[in-house]
């Protein structure tokens, strides 16, 4: 067990979360009802030979993705250089509402960033300029959430140098940019994280800095509404490169993951109220970028996070661990089984994302490497290709990228994000490369030349069914649901997404959209989302290949809290019930027509159920529960 001592002994109310070792197949399925087992899967001195079903084809010229990520020269000449070769971020989001992904892409300080706008046909235009976000600077990383719960995706970039940008969008993809709504307190500020920590609707923000022990720290600001951001907590962490908002313990609250370098990657219980307190941390030893899922479909997230190893005996010239992926039994405790599902080396990893690539309902793993080290100009860790696990089932991956097409991208890649661009219903990919470094190189940080940003289309086949969902939010909810989790039923098994706005490091995918692999199911048994509040939605019957929005419920209540023997009024408004429909409320096994007045004497939580039925012969279109 890897605990935080001197910070769990500060805190003595500290939650602790543990990780064990694993201890036998016995500690695997952590109570799951599918029985889940485990292939073992030793690291040889290389991968072995496989045939995938992947195929990822390089359409970044025929998209018109045809920038580069071009460094300032003054990066590699100030006594910061090291921390420029670091950076390079995107944000893919639909910004103007059209219902086809954009791409929002940081540069390296000479040239503006870049806004490609989907054009609705397998190609991107940029129009930064044009919509007031081609700003120029030395810039690290960025995130995209509707940051002030007004339906659309806004953006912030965090800066090593200058002003952190908040950019507002109008509704339209245009945006204004505020730059002092978040000062720059630390040098080589990193990965900005959004989530709604204190349960309000409003989304608040985490920055880490890649710093020492002096200033080193995660800063989280308190979203004011229009009063604006405030300075809330600052968490002593070093070294840190994302700080990861998930929700660990299934308490309803976001919880945060400190990912850092130099052995100092710390976990942190969100008490409910917004305050972070230390949890423990990881025995990894260069935490770098990091990616959640629930793999193996017990309902709660299990943790990847990137690291440096060589896959090739003999080659592993740092000495480093290798990546970690923690099993998650949902109540404090993780087991490490990264050597059994065969994840451990990924080269000089940075940024990771789970995503179903073959929509089988099984989450596949994709992450970026390389580094242009300072000792060893010519190791061979410096120019290593992209690697692609698929995941076998039963925690087992394979390491296929090189029989996958154009997916072993030897670019120095540092940001991943993956998103459907061409609206296929595949997931497709999309890496930010720092830079590229030639092979007669001396000097990498001289002689490096700019580095390409790529599209990758998935072409795999065959492909699975699929179901795009997002939602609506009403207060006290967030208008797109963020830290809310749908569930998928399939015959087996049930997929969960959590819906966030985490960096997995310098940028992120549209985790608002939770996307849902079947195989060969032609529907899902039932959908069904939970609010961080505890209220559920729930739908039977999804038909695949669609996209849906589902709305947080639509009741109106009279209040949520109420003393003892005092009443609620309960009313489905006329216009969610379809024409010739009904609502029903159920409390207490006791059904009541709509709307209802009803009574609480008992402390406690009080869950009541409305149901809409779509006819006379109570087809039941949606299902709601609600807590008071």
């Amino acid at each position: 067990m890897i605990y935080n001592d001197e910070v769990s002994s500060a805190w003595p109310n500290a939650q602790l979360l543990k990780i064990v070792g694993r201890r036998g197949l016995g500690n695997l399925a952590f109570g799951s009802p599918y029985g889940i087992g485990m292939l073992l899967v030793g690291l040889t001195a290389l991968w072995p030979a496989t045939v995938a079903a992947f195929e990822f084809t390089d359409v970044s010229t025929a998209s018109g993705i045809v920038h580069e990520y071009d460094q300032d020269p003054g990066n590699f000449l100030a006594m910061d250089r090291e921390y420029p070769n670091m950076t390079g971020g995107a944000v893919a989001e639909d910004f103007d509402g059209d219902g086809w992904v954009d791409v929002f892409v940081l540069r390296g300080g000479i040239d503006p960033n870049l806004l490609y706008m989907n054009q609705g046909d397998g190609t991107f235009v940029d129009q930064a300029g044009l919509r007031g976000v081609g700003q120029t600077g030395r810039h690290a990383g960025v995130c995209g959430a509707d940051y002030d719960s007004d339906g659309d995706v806004d953006l912030f970039v965090s800066a090593i140098e200058g002003s952190h940008l908040l950019l507002t969008n109008d509704g339209t993809g245009n945006f204004t940019v505020d730059p002092n709504a978040i000062p720059r307190l630390t040098a080589n500020s990193t990965s900005p994280s959004w989530a709604d920590i204190d349960g309000d609707g409003l989304l608040d923000l985490a920055l880490g800095s890649w710093n020492s022990e002096t200033d080193g720290s995660i800063h989280l600001y308190r979203n004011r509404g229009e009063d604006g951001f405030a300075l809330f907590q600052v968490i002593p962490v070093k070294w840190s490169f994302v700080p990861h908002f998930a929700d660990l313990n299934g308490d309803g609250s976001a919880d945060l993951i400190a990912v850092a370098d130099f052995g100092n990657t710390r976990f942190f219980l969100n008490d409910g109220r917004g305050i972070f307190l230390p949890a423990g941390g990881s025995d990894i030893e260069n935490g770098m970028g990091v990616a959640t899922a629930d793999l193996d479909y017990d309902g709660d997230l299990d943790v990847f996070m990137t690291a440096i190893q060589h896959p090739v005996a003999g080659s592993n010239t740092t000495n480093t661990n290798g990546n970690r992926l923690l099993l998650n039994n949902g109540h404090g405790e993780f087991t490490d089984v990264t050597t059994d599902s065969g994840v451990r080396a990924g080269y000089w990893g940075w940024g990771a994302v789970f995503a179903d690539l073959e929509n089988d309902g099984d989450e596949d793993l994709f992450h970026v490497n390389g580094f242009a080290t300072f000792v060893d100009l010519g190791g061979p860790l410096n120019v290593t290709p992209a690697v692609m696990f698929e995941n076998e089932g039963s925690l087992s991956f394979t390491e296929v990228a090189a029989s996958s097409g154009a997916a072993s991208d030897t670019g120095q890649g540092r940001c991943v994000v993956s998103f459907d661009y061409d609206n296929d219903g595949d997931l497709d990919l999309f890496i930010v490369n720092n830079n590229e470094i030639g092979s007669s190189a001396s000097r990498p940080f001289i002689a490096t030349t700019p580095g390409r940003l790529v599209l990758l289309r998935n072409d795999s086949s065959p492909s699975g069914n699929w179901l795009k969902v997002k939602i609506a939010g009403r207060s006290p909810q967030h208008a797109q649901g963020m830290g809310a989790r749908i569930h998928a039923e399939l015959p087996g098994k049930t997929l969960m997404r959590e819906i966030n706005a985490s960096s997995n490091y310098n940028g992120h995918g549209p985790y608002r959209i939770a996307h849902f692999g079947a195989g060969a199911a032609t529907r899902f048994e039932a959908v069904r989302v939970s609010f961080p509040n505890g209220d559920t939605v729930s739908l039977e019957n999804v038909l695949v290949n669609q996209e849906m929005v589902i709305e947080s419920p639509r009741a109106l209540l009279s209040g949520r809290q109420v003393e003892q023997g005092g009443t609620v009024t309960f009313e489905m408004p006329p216009e969610a019930i379809p024409p010739g429909g009904e609502a029903m409320w159920t409390h207490g096994a006791v059904e009541h027509s709509n709307p209802v007045v009803l009574s609480f004497t008992a402390a406690g939580v009080h869950p009541v159920i409305v149901q809409i039925f779509t006819d006379s012969t109570r087809t039941e279109l949606v299902l709601s529960l609600i807590h008071i």
